[in-house]
């Protein structure tokens, strides 16, 4: 039961969960005080053991060390330990920990991509649907993405065929995790004629470097053209990969 639970914190802390098992998850550690401290404590024993192994080249080392050891945590003035008892438990940290330092390390980090134009929809003139246009910007803008899908939803009733809309939508709903539905967006804006085409397939590339898909993410960037706007910036996440 105790290694089920850790596995299951190893799974929350390398973003390995369904958005609905992490709300679940978090839910869950609003209200029992013994998981948040489970989950503390191994958060903090596994930053300790990674920063201790920084630089080390043979993971079997690693983990052989981790059989039997001891981590002492500070925590709240007090000593804390945890004792990490046989294989299975050391290797599965061991496990954790290698990825964490060698996905940190080696591999791009989808927040260093995430930077998108501010969403920009009010124009001149009194229609009818200016203010959902300025609400839906202005919560865009302002990362309140779960409010901008709202007004985002309205527009797009009005307009189910307007690009822009759908891909904006998808940037919101691949923020707030809503990854299938975002991907669904960005396959139809990629699928359409407009100039906003290339930018699906680079918003596809992100979402796969957000789940850590680098096989997917590194296919999707060589399918951007040479004469493209995101050609630039789709070399330079093609190098990191």
């Amino acid at each position: 039961m105790e290694e089920e639970l850790y596995l299951e914190i190893e799974r929350y802390l390398g973003n390995d969960m369904s958005a609905d098992e992490r709300i679940s998850f978090e839910g869950r550690l609003k209200n029992d005080h013994t998981l948040a401290e489970k989950l503390n404590l191994y958060r903090s024993a596994s930053a300790q053991l990674m920063a201790k192994f920084r630089g080390e080249e043979q993971e079997q080392r690693f983990r052989k060390t981790l059989a039997g050891m001891e981590v002492s945590i500070a925590t709240d003035g007090k000593k804390k330990a945890i004792q990490f008892y046989g294989w299975a438990a050391a290797a599965s940290i061991a496990l954790l920990c290698v990825a964490l330092f060698y996905t940190s390390s080696l591999k791009p980090h989808y927040a260093d991509y995430a930077t998108y134009e501010p969403l920009t929809l009010v124009e001149r003139g009194d229609d009818d649907d200016n203010a959902i246009k300025l609400q839906a910007q202005q919560y865009f803008n302002a990362k309140e993405y779960g409010k901008a899908i709202a007004n985002l939803n309205e527009l797009l009733r009005i307009d189910s065929a307007n690009i822009e809309l759908k891909l904006y939508k998808g940037i919101a709903l691949l923020e707030i995790g809503q990854v299938e539905e975002a991907n669904s967006l960005f396959e139809a804006v990629r699928s359409s004629n407009a100039v906003y085409k290339d930018k699906g397939t680079w918003m596809l590339a992100l979402s796969a470097l957000k789940q850590k898909d680098y096989e997917r993410c590194e296919s999707l960037l060589k399918e951007i053209p040479t004469d493209s706007p995101e050609y630039a910036a789709a070399q330079k996440l093609l190098n990191k990969l």
